[in-house]
């Protein structure tokens, strides 16, 4: 075997054991070089929401400071079904949101049972629709917390991969990221000739340039050219 197989089969020995997680789910469209919010909002979402579900239930344990281990347990197990690893870092990330969204959960519930001239009827169906808005808000922040995984694990990956910048799935477009659909560029070095505020990145990446779904909201995707899947 010549020694330039014999690199390239290491290198993809280092990624199969890279991508050992807990549980892979979309990480499988990581490993075939394709990166998807469409694919990871929809397998993440439902699960991810029965997590931020009972964390709203239970809010008055969540907005404790002296929160139990069992209930940190509860919460992080579910995220390693859907591909987080066992990571200190990320579960922080998981614990603060659902520490500020309880918080701000409580805080609407005290502001609607204090409200004047309306009927108890009336505030038991604002306080439904508030645990409900406060549910899908934060199952919204756990979707994106996973997405964002899924990218520093691809740019970690395929660094100096030439890759596609794939469209959105978002309804609104952005008009900077419509003028590089489909245009190649290096993983980690990222596109370079798409302006952005500071403030609009989510994720910090080490690179010069823009990756796909690294600004707040971004729905587009990239996908690895003449890339053979490990």
């Amino acid at each position: 075997m010549h020694e330039v197989e014999k690199l390239e089969l290491q290198k993809k020995d280092k990624k199969k054991k890279q991508l050992e997680h807990n549980a892979i789910i979309y990480y499988g469209m990581v490993a075939l070089g394709i990166l998807n919010y469409a694919f990871i909002e929809k397998n993440t979402r439902i699960p991810l929401k029965k997590v931020a579900t009972y964390i709203i239930n239970n809010a008055e344990n969540y907005a404790d400071t002296s929160l139990k281990q069992e209930d940190e347990s509860k919460l992080y197990k579910p995220f390693e079904k859907v591909g987080m690893t066992n990571n200190k870092q990320h579960e922080y990330v998981v614990l603060d949101l659902a520490i500020y969204s309880s918080l701000i959960y409580l805080a609407e519930i005290e502001r609607i049972k204090n409200i004047k001239d309306v009927t108890l009827e009336y505030k038991k169906e604002l306080q439904e629709i508030a645990k409900l808005q406060a549910i899908k808000n934060l199952t919204n922040r756990f979707v994106k917390h996973m997405s964002l995984l899924s990218l520093m694990e691809f740019c970690r990956l395929y660094e100096g991969e030439k890759a596609s910048w794939d469209p959105s799935f978002s309804i609104i477009k952005r008009k900077p990221h419509i003028a590089v659909y489909n245009k190649t560029f290096i993983v980690g070095i990222g596109m370079l000739n798409v302006p952005y505020s500071p403030s609009e990145v989510v994720v910090y990446l080490p690179y010069k340039g823009l990756h796909p779904m690294q600004l707040i909201n971004c729905k587009c995707g990239m996908t690895l050219l003449n890339f053979i899947p490990i």
